[in-house]
């Protein structure tokens, strides 16, 4: 028997956008406090079980009115995946599996440094494919400006393809990426980013270069594939951690063409994500202790 998958694209209004946005923000928030409920009952030497935790669902709904935006067997279910990584963990620490632990952070430069120094390169999909987008905008327009309907029809099924393509190829970089993240790492440490927000506040070429990269698609699907292989994730505050200095502390301005962190109160100097990559590692380091 042959198996199929059907992708479906849904256009959404800018209304729903919100609401899957905030939706998208609830169960974050209940996911890491699930998280950090657990982790601080078992430090006090008192753990709790996936039904204790779903029975502070209630109280959160109290203080946290947005909690009531999402159906209640979807929170229910994110604390089923805190509980499937608590049990895969110590299964692992039974069994003797070392931990692990990385911070990531997402750049331009490159896709992603590591806190050991690794770095994923960036694909540039969009940069890749502009000369062939351009070109087939360029006869859609002269096709619509001479009101030639069947070939604006055939240039503009030709664009969609295009787009197709790139969104097809970070879709793949993403899932192979995470999925490698997640094989290696029991602990990943991601900035709480939002990428989409970024753009509007930059020139035309660096939203292009944000839009161009598959960040929100790498961190989600590292957050799916950690929780069904028992790895956690971590968001971080990401403020600060380009300036901040990971050997001292102290902060190090810099501007965005400044690829080298170079620290005038104690004098480190490396590659600016690889410093940004350890300050994201030490405040995941940090969550942990809590």
């Amino acid at each position: 028997m042959m198996r199929k998958a059907y992708k479906y694209r849904v256009y959404l209004t800018n209304g729903q956008r919100r609401i899957l946005e905030q939706q998208l923000e609830a169960c974050r928030w209940v996911y890491n406090q699930t998280l950090a409920a657990r982790r601080d009952a078992h430090t006090e030497g008192a753990p709790l079980g996936l039904y204790d935790t779903q029975a502070l669902l209630p109280g959160w709904k109290a203080e946290r009115p947005t909690l009531k935006l999402v159906h209640s067997q979807v929170l229910q279910n994110i604390q089923v995946r805190v509980d499937l990584a608590f049990k895969a963990f110590f299964r692992r620490v039974k069994e003797g599996a070392a931990e692990e632990i990385t911070g990531v952070d997402v750049g331009l430069a490159s896709f992603a440094t590591l806190s050991n120094g690794e770095q994923i390169d960036n694909p540039r999909f969009y940069r890749k494919d502009e000369a062939d987008l351009k070109r087939v905008q360029k006869r859609k327009d002269a096709a619509k400006n001479a009101q030639d309907w069947i070939e604006n029809t055939k240039q503009k099924a030709l664009l969609a393809k295009i787009h197709e393509r790139i969104g097809n190829r970070r879709s793949d970089f993403a899932h192979k990426r995470s999925r490698e993240l997640v094989n290696t790492y029991q602990v990943i440490v991601f900035e709480a980013l939002a990428p989409q927000q970024m753009g509007k506040t930059k020139g035309r070429g660096m939203r292009k270069s944000i839009t161009d990269v598959a960040w929100t698609q790498f961190i989600s699907m590292t957050i799916g594939k950690a929780a069904e292989a028992g790895r956690t994730v971590i968001l971080v505050d990401p403020r600060n951690t380009s300036k901040m200095c990971s050997g001292c502390g102290e902060l190090a301005y810099k501007t965005l063409s400044d690829r080298t962190h170079t620290c005038p109160h104690c004098g480190l100097v490396m590659d600016r994500d690889l410093n940004a990559a350890l300050n994201i590692l030490q405040r995941g380091l940090q969550t942990l202790r809590l």
